[in-house]
């Protein structure tokens, strides 16, 4: 579980110190892929609690330290930049085409990232099915169940299912 969060923040300082050192214009705009369908776009969609949220951008990317790939893929829910609502999935290890559990002794997981950021979810139990490897896209599902780090709240993600290109 250490891993796992010293994975997640470093992503997050990684993915700040890019984003901040783009050099853009304020008027410059950057393109990120809208959700339309598994064809070819990105996309992630799940139930929470049994409300449908649907992602407006998705992020994906594979790392590899040392000899230990991480795939990470992330959905923004509401407009980019205004949000803070979204989810990430984080898959440790060779992406294969199969099912990976969750449990809360692994760095495989789903962060659900609430509207309010001190009440963001951590998976506890569930899992992660890969079901397509086409070139650089992935496409999958996933349900769990989700609780805060004090474990005072608990969630559930249903009918999760996301395509990314990584």
């Amino acid at each position: 579980m250490k891993n796992f969060y010293l994975l997640l923040v470093t992503t997050l300082l990684f993915a700040a110190v890019a984003i901040s050192n783009t050099g853009c214009k304020p008027e410059t705009v950057i393109k990120i892929d809208t959700l339309k369908g598994a064809s070819g776009t990105d996309e992630m969609s799940f139930k929470l609690d049994g409300g449908s949220k649907i992602a407006s951008s998705v992020i994906g990317q594979q790392t590899t330290v040392g000899e230990t790939a991480t795939t990470q893929i992330t959905g923004n829910i509401g407009a980019l930049g205004t949000s803070t609502e979204g989810l990430t999935i984080i898959i440790k290890g060779d992406l294969a085409i199969k099912t990976y559990p969750i449990d809360d002794r692994t760095t495989m997981g789903v962060i659900y990232h609430a509207p309010d950021a001190t009440e963001s979810h951590f998976s506890q139990s569930g899992s992660i099915t890969v079901t397509s490897i086409s070139g650089n896209r992935v496409i999958g599902t996933f349900n769990c169940t989700v609780k805060t780090l004090d474990l005072s709240s608990t969630k559930e993600i249903t009918d999760g299912k996301f395509s990314a290109e990584l």
